[in-house]
């Protein structure tokens, strides 16, 4: 009988970001998690000009840069990672005096479970 291990409980971090802050930690992702989705819902829109970048401390752009805020919609970052350690997702704004959004991060812990077909 095949059988294969899975990642079988998924995660979903969501935080809402006021978009008046030029810098806010806002997800933390646990130690050797497989990160699969990011997205950024803009719910209310900013000025033109504004922007946000999505990173970590010291790489504050790693996964999005430049999303513009000036828009209601939503943003889906491609870019799928395992955190090495305890790691804090931070987005920086710029430019922005009003608005709000979603940050959304899906990811799986790294335990698994044996499955037979």
């Amino acid at each position: 009988m095949p059988s294969q291990r899975i990642h079988n409980v998924s995660y979903l971090a969501t935080a809402t970001l006021d978009l008046k802050q030029k810098t806010i930690q806002a997800v933390i992702i646990p130690a050797h998690a497989q990160v699969l989705h990011v997205s950024l819902e803009v719910t209310q829109a900013s000025e033109g000009g504004a922007q946000l970048d999505l990173g970590f401390e010291g790489e504050p752009s790693v996964i999005a840069n430049d999303i513009d805020l000036s828009q209601v919609t939503t943003n889906i970052c491609n870019c799928v990672f395992e955190a090495k350690k305890n790691t804090q997702i931070t987005a920086t704004i710029t430019n922005a005096t009003k608005g709000s959004a979603i940050l959304r991060v899906m990811y799986f812990l790294p335990s698994t479970i044996k499955v037979e077909y």
